[in-house]
């Protein structure tokens, strides 16, 4: 087999274990409120195929993939992980993109880091946008690094898509170009500061022919990136003109999401940002962390040889430069400080972590060949360094959430699971049940269950959805058709007159009105489920 095809066949053998492990008990972890969001909001979605961007409810993407998915597919809440999964085994396929710039052991190290890095595998199995917006990002950099060095325009076409899916991934995207730019010029001129040469002549004359090669493929790109963003953003189920839509779809969505994300919003503290980020960083990525440095270094003062024009270099410069900088501008661009944030900083890390593990693997190799026993042991102690966490780590991505009454503080579990992530097993509520939920409580109350079918909500309803979650997912999947009363006395519309013939199949309230409801219900099974990781737990009535 030739050398190409082995190189490409390892990375397609690792993209598949690394899907298989994304699939691995996809569906063990209940809903975190963030995915109980954007799946309940695709099941209104499928119901009413009415759908228009809204910042609070994330990129159009995955409810464009999931609403096609739940059409041939029962909404559980493995499926609705499932495209997110498989996002990451298409993250691992990219490596090969920057074959050109890497070697092979590097090519190879680096689709084992996309795909088993824990937190990478973490928010793989995750319904949110981070992985998506991530993953799209950076193989519009492959692509477009391919288009150069192959040069072939096709490859810029599809950069300019890929980069439409980040986007339509979520806005976040938005911190990508910023820090890539930056990135590119910082790296670009610090390799000019370091040769000391003026620009010359021949050198101008060869960036303007550049420049020509490339203008049109560029423009060509940009045309593909508004189509994608208009098939993603514009909105379903609408009877609008055309000049409407194309505003609706590339003009709204970027005022939305500015007036949301940069003049709506309080900020986040630069200071708890990055003491967030970086001690989550350390906990949560530490070999990628360790790796991506003696790769970084390694490349900065000539211990990684590579015979090239310097492309290879400026390669990892880059992502080594862009993972800085976007550890202070995703952090500081986010509302709530999740580990979830870390995915972006994670995945431009891999580049220069690629290298430092191929690094080590090639001085053991040689160390052993040479029979230089000192070498290899300080060589195999820092493997073992990074892969000990590593396995660690891994493992705590199939882990139950942690429970705080009974474990005490887990930093790991806490850390990639949040705050919002339910501690209970919820799925078993779907099969049991059926008909009418009735929420009691004021905290669950509003005037009209249907302001809950898409966002924008006013603030009072954005209160009473935030503490049901993440319980509507589930309800929604039931086919329950849900109200809700202020306190236990309210209940009295559902018990008596007409009404009682068919009383509620499942209430749901607060401990607080947990002896006021069980008073007024007779024949009903009483539990008790943990919908948060600490202090949120919700008292569910099931008709027996």
């Amino acid at each position: 087999m030739r050398r190409f095809d082995r190189v490409a066949a390892a990375v397609v053998v690792v993209a598949v274990f690394g899907v298989l492990a994304r699939f691995v008990r996809l569906g063990a972890r209940p809903f975190h409120w963030e995915e109980a969001r954007v799946g309940y909001w695709t099941l209104r979605y499928a119901e009413t195929g009415s759908y228009a961007y809204r910042p609070v409810g994330g990129g159009p993407l995955l409810y464009h993939l999931n609403e096609a998915l739940f059409a041939v597919a029962p909404a559980t809440d493995a499926s609705a992980r499932a495209v997110v999964a498989l996002l990451g085994g298409v993250l691992v396929l990219s490596a090969l993109l920057f074959r050109s710039r890497l070697r092979d052991d590097e090519t190879v190290a680096l689709a084992v880091v996309f795909a088993f890095a824990p937190l990478l595998l973490y928010y793989g199995r995750f319904l949110r946008g981070d992985l998506p917006v991530a993953a799209f990002a950076l193989i519009a950099v492959g692509l477009t690094v391919r288009s150069v060095d192959a040069d072939d325009a096709r490859f810029m076409y599809a950069a300019g898509v890929a980069a439409g899916l980040a986007v339509a991934a979520s806005m976040q995207a938005l911190g990508y170009f910023v820090t890539f730019a930056v990135a590119f010029l910082v790296a670009i001129d610090h390799r000019r500061v370091r040769d000391a040469e003026p620009i010359s002549g021949a050198r101008t004359a060869e960036l303007r022919r550049f420049a020509d090669r490339w203008l049109g493929p560029a423009a060509g790109a940009v045309l593909a990136f508004a189509a994608t963003l208009f098939v993603a953003y514009v909105p379903r189920g609408s009877d609008m003109g055309l000049f409407a839509l194309f505003e609706a779809a590339l003009v709204e969505p970027f005022d939305a999401a500015t007036g949301v994300y940069v003049a709506g919003r309080e900020g986040t503290q630069f200071l708890d940002a990055v003491t967030f980020a970086a001690e989550s960083l350390a906990v949560l990525s530490f070999p990628v962390l360790v790796a991506a440095a003696i790769g970084f270094f390694a490349e900065r003062y000539g211990i990684r040889t590579v015979e090239d024009d310097g492309r290879a270099g400026l390669l990892v410069r880059w992502a080594g430069l862009a993972a800085g900088f976007g550890f202070l501008v995703f952090p500081l661009g986010n509302e709530v400080l999740a580990s979830w944030v870390l995915v972006h900083v994670t995945v431009l890390l891999s580049i220069p972590a690629a290298v430092g593990i191929a690094l080590l693997f090639r001085s053991a190799r040689n160390a052993l060949a040479a029979d230089d026993a000192a070498r290899l042991t300080a060589v195999v102690l820092v493997l073992l360094a990074l892969g000990v966490p590593t396995v660690a780590l891994a493992a705590d991505v199939y882990a139950s959430p942690a429970d705080p009454t009974v474990d005490g503080e887990d930093e790991y579990h806490d850390r990639f699971a949040h705050f919002a992530q339910p501690v209970d097993d919820l799925e078993p509520l779907v099969g049991e049940i059926s008909a009418d939920a009735v929420y009691v409580g004021d905290r669950f109350v509003v005037a009209d269950e249907r302001a809950f079918d898409a966002p924008p909500l006013s603030q009072g309803e954005a209160a009473a959805f935030g503490e049901r979650l993440p319980l509507p997912w589930y309800l929604e999947r039931a086919g329950a058709q849900t109200s809700s009363v202020a306190s236990p006395d309210g209940l009295v519309q559902f018990l008596e007159g007409d009404a009682a013939e068919e009383p509620p199949a499942v209430v749901l309230t607060t401990p607080e009105h947990r002896d006021g409801v069980a008073e007024r219900l007779d024949g009903y099974e009483e539990r008790s489920y943990r919908t948060a990781l600490e202090d949120r737990e919700v008292v569910v009535f099931l008709r027996e």
